[in-house]
């Protein structure tokens, strides 16, 4: 076996570019956004936000994104508590099965599918499909969503899927002011 030796040098003669006579294998330890596409992380960042150990949100939602976020998600599970389809006696256990609606939903939904996440939980809760398409609330909670960038639609499903049960708590609170009609649905 011959050694072939490095050479700085392209094949015409002129010096190689300095991308082209860095050793083999090396990678930088941290790279930043280009101007075209987005952050890449460094492997320790990757791995605190593979581990969840960083906010899902980042950080371009601060205080009021945040109490917009668990605002839209207690407007949707009160909306679900609305159309839960089942008899009056399986209602005792209402806040389970829309916690496993938004489980199973969020397995089934991929990147920004809000829509796509809400049809999954309406159908996890056996909603009836003349009362959903009857209902204002629920129809005023899409258009709203859908009118979103995708980054915030993402940072929504972000939100639920890393907050289940506050989610479902602060759902539950709204869903009694809702029956108490302090607040509309």
């Amino acid at each position: 076996m011959a050694k072939v030796k490095a050479s700085s040098k392209t094949g015409n003669g002129k010096p190689a570019p300095a991308s082209a006579a860095s050793p083999r294998g090396s990678v930088p330890a941290r790279t930043t956004a280009t101007a075209t596409g987005p952050p890449v992380l460094d492997t320790e960042a990757f791995r605190r936000q593979l581990a969840r150990l960083v906010d899902p949100l980042g950080p371009r939602a601060g205080a009021a994104g945040r109490e917009n976020l668990k605002q839209t998600a207690s407007r949707l599970c009160s909306i679900l508590a609305h159309l839960y389809g089942v008899n009056e006696r399986d209602r005792t256990s209402l806040w389970e099965h829309i916690g496993k609606a938004l489980a199973v939903a969020d397995e089934k939904t991929s990147d920004d599918d809000v829509e796509h996440f809400i049809s999954e939980c309406l159908g996890a809760v056996n909603a009836e499909h003349g009362k959903a398409a009857a209902c204002d609330a629920l129809s005023a909670l899409v258009a709203e969503i859908v009118g979103w960038p995708p980054e915030q639609r993402h940072d929504f499903l972000n939100y639920v899927r890393a907050h289940r049960y506050t989610v479902l708590t602060f759902g539950r609170q709204r869903w009694e002011q809702v029956k108490r009609r302090e607040v509309a649905l």
